[in-house]
């Protein structure tokens, strides 16, 4: 007899291990499920803040976003947001507008260049940002040896491409006194894979056209 109990006993336990499991598992599938809904559902709802913004007027509290120059006395609100030039990497198919300023505004219609970088063409170290949802979507796909070319008022320049990295949002990437270099600058979507990242190009200079 005390064979027979000890066999129910068994047998319960493992009928409520068994239970215990289908529950943990349906928790965990229902969660998943949740997650990438909640995902799925934010990232219209992102596209449409982006057109949102595009149809409203620039505001100051815009300008001074990512852009701690803007701050300095010597710098004027009027530039803000006008349009400097293009950048492109043709067999990347990335190809937009560059305005003055790496702030939310000049990324609503395209690449934002950081005022606190050297000019274009310069010989310093100039520092193009963008948004990895929108105009440099295609930022990801780009490789070492790929070319960037840069038009602007003052000329067209070519840059090679060095290397390519996520880093941090809050650390420095490059050195200000680096030469000949341009800095692409992917802001990664806070609901992406790699929030709190930005995705960099790193470029040199190619002196002459490239065929």
């Amino acid at each position: 007899m005390s064979g027979e109990k000890g066999g129910k006993k068994q047998k319960k336990s493992s009928i409520f291990q068994d239970y215990i499991k289908y529950i943990l598992s349906f928790l965990m599938i229902s969660l998943a499920v949740f997650i990438a809904a909640i995902i799925f559902a934010m990232k219209p709802v992102s596209d449409n803040i982006h057109k949102i913004e595009n149809k409203l007027n620039m505001q100051v509290r815009d300008i001074v976003i990512n852009d701690s120059h803007y701050l300095d006395e010597d710098v004027s609100e009027d530039n803000y947001g006008d349009k400097i030039g293009n950048v492109s990497i043709e067999n990347r198919g990335l190809n937009c507008g560059i305005y003055y300023g790496a702030n939310r505004v000049s990324m609503r219609y395209g690449a934002g260049f950081l005022s606190e970088s050297n000019d274009i063409g310069s010989g310093g170290v100039s520092v193009i940002k963008g948004i990895d949802e929108t105009y440099f979507s295609s930022l990801k796909y780009v490789e070492k040896g790929d070319v960037v070319t840069v038009a602007t008022n003052n000329g067209k320049y070519y840059y090679r491409v060095t290397d390519t990295k996520y880093i941090d949002a809050d650390t420095q990437a490059y050195q200000s006194d680096d030469m000949d270099m341009l800095v692409l600058c992917g802001i990664c979507s806070d609901l992406s894979e790699h929030a709190g990242e930005y995705f960099y190009v790193f470029a040199d200079r190619i002196n002459g056209e490239v065929k």
